[in-house]
């Protein structure tokens, strides 16, 4: 469902591919527009618009090449190995306030779909005081043969089924920890 107004002017954000190793580089990329579109607040703009120049200018950052595609806000991020973990460097800019970021972080971790919500939720927090809720995960009742609880991660990724039952399980609640799912 897409709820559109008419009158509201998405914030436009443009998001190069990261850079790092290709097979992380591509994946950090992909986490990153699919939050950056879940959460309603951004027009992610489409990359085939941006020039060679722009995609291979690596964590800098030219305001005016940017403000040339129409963005408003560009998010960058870089990803390497860390021995048995990952880091990840995300900088956010906003054109027309100079060539230094306005937001820039590092986090380190060994599962890089988390530290890409991390950098996700903080960009929202940026432009809403509010962080994001990606890393947070839903609980659901399963329909079908077993009627199963799970729970997905909220951008439907890391699908897990939490009770093995065989029988009919409904109405799913996490415990004010979020510890446990009563149902």
């Amino acid at each position: 469902i897409v709820i559109s107004d008419p009158n509201r002017d998405l914030f436009r954000l443009a998001l190069p591919d990261a850079t790092g190793e290709s097979n992380l580089a591509r994946s950090a990329t992909e986490i990153e527009q699919r939050d950056m579109a879940i959460s309603g607040l951004f027009r992610v703009l489409d990359p085939v618009s941006f020039p060679e120049t722009l995609q291979k200018e690596g964590l800098g950052f030219s305001s005016a090449l940017w403000s040339e595609v129409g963005a408003q806000g560009v998010a960058k991020m870089g990803v390497t190995r860390q021995g048995n973990g990952l880091a990840l460097e995300g900088r956010l800019y906003q054109v027309g306030r100079g060539e230094s970021p306005v937001l820039s972080k590092t986090y380190h971790g060994t599962e890089l779909r988390a530290l890409v919500h991390a950098w996700a939720n903080d960009i929202i927090a940026q432009f809403t005081g509010q962080r994001g809720v990606f890393g947070a995960r839903i609980a659901f009742a399963m329909t079908g043969k077993r009627g199963e609880i799970a729970s997905v991660g909220m951008d439907g990724a890391d699908l897990s089924v939490v009770t093995h039952m065989n029988s009919a399980c409904l109405l799913p609640a996490y415990s004010p920890t979020g510890g446990q799912i009563a149902f």
